[in-house]
């Protein structure tokens, strides 16, 4: 450890231990089924990528989109989910702070790729009840609750932020 610029002169003594075998064993059964599952997510996230293609509407030019690019997440598909997004809803929602690929794969399964039918933001924030419907008379706010009802996609952006 005196390589690292720490010395602690009982460092390598306290690394070495009497370990059971039958801990040894759970470490590595554990550690093969995280390589399998490591594996399997990596074969979903090969079909994702196919089945987007597939459905994913040609775009006539090809827009740059690095400037608007996010840092990749650890656990985010390995190809370019940001050009797909792109074709399906003509429009780089991945500039809005807090959209993941999650919220975006989830806004794109729950209304499908027609955000355009919202003129405004204010008209699909209001579509998706995150902002309350202010009754108002004679210039007072009477009321000022969230309308009832859920939308699924509701709580993806409450949680993005």
């Amino acid at each position: 450890m005196k390589h690292l610029g720490i010395y602690f002169p009982g460092a390598f003594s306290s690394l070495q231990g009497q370990w059971r075998d039958d801990f040894i064993f759970e470490l590595r059964s554990c550690l093969s089924l995280y390589w399998i599952y490591e594996k399997a997510v990596l074969e979903c996230d090969a079909k994702l990528e196919s089945e987007l293609l597939s459905k994913a509407p040609a775009l006539d030019t090809k827009v740059d989109l690095s400037q608007t690019r996010k840092k990749p997440l650890k656990h985010s598909p390995k190809f370019n989910i940001q050009q797909v997004f792109f074709s399906f809803f003509k429009t780089d929602l991945y500039q809005i702070p807090g959209v993941s690929h999650t919220t975006l794969l989830c806004l794109l399964t729950n209304m499908g790729n027609d955000i355009q039918k919202f003129a405004t933001g204010k008209q699909f924030a209001s579509w998706l009840r995150l902002v309350p419907n202010n009754k108002i008379s004679g210039g007072k706010i009477i009321s000022h609750k969230t309308p009832p009802g859920k939308k699924p996609n509701c709580s993806l952006f409450k949680n993005s932020f």
